[in-house]
């Protein structure tokens, strides 16, 4: 499961994000799609995805989506992406395996959690240390434009190429067309992450 919402987000310099047209979706768009991102170079395309939202029309503030893989390396695998614009979800995601789990938070300064299954009393934290090991001198995006410039100028493959950006746009529209209103208040049910 990876989660992450915040209740009310940042102020807008224009309506953009109240336009379904101009922004292209809601929520999903907006916040999912840095994870979603991620999961696509991890994992691959799933084969089947799924979308609860609120949407009526306009651009989804609460979503909720399933993935499935039922082929290739990584099957059996099921996933759930949830995000909000309106409720604070902890931000990061959890990942449940045979042989236990781990907890990823997202930002610089949080920790990955390992919880064995056979012993679930006991947790294993790792943090980042203040010499910033783990924290990149640049953002993602930064990074990437970064890549991109240097590539342009070096005559070589950015890190993210077209293909990599047009796969991330295939599973946006997959999820918005098997998409579903949300029917139950899924924000009462407590955070995942």
């Amino acid at each position: 499961c990876h989660q992450f919402g915040s209740s009310g987000g940042w102020p807008a310099l224009s309506a953009y994000t109240l336009k379904r047209e101009a922004i292209g979706g809601g929520v999903l768009v907006v916040t999912g799609t840095h994870f979603l991102d991620r999961m696509l170079h991890s994992w691959g395309m799933p084969d089947e995805v799924e979308l609860l939202d609120d949407s009526l029309g306009g651009p989804e503030a609460h979503c909720e989506g399933r993935v499935r893989y039922s082929s290739g390396p990584f099957a059996p695998l099921e996933g759930l992406v949830r995000y909000s614009k309106c409720v604070s979800l902890p931000a990061g995601l959890v990942l449940e395996t045979e042989r236990g789990t781990v907890m990823l938070r997202d930002g610089f300064d949080d920790q990955i959690v390992l919880i064995p299954r056979e012993r679930p009393d006991l947790s294993l934290q790792i943090t980042a240390k203040p010499d910033g090991m783990f924290a990149p001198e640049l953002s993602p995006g930064q990074r990437m434009l970064r890549d991109f410039v240097e590539a342009c100028r070096e005559d070589r493959a950015p890190e993210v190429d077209g293909a990599q950006g047009l796969a991330s746009m295939q599973l946006l529209r997959r999820f918005y067309e098997n998409r579903t209103l949300i029917t139950d208040d899924w924000t009462a049910t407590g955070a995942a992450a």
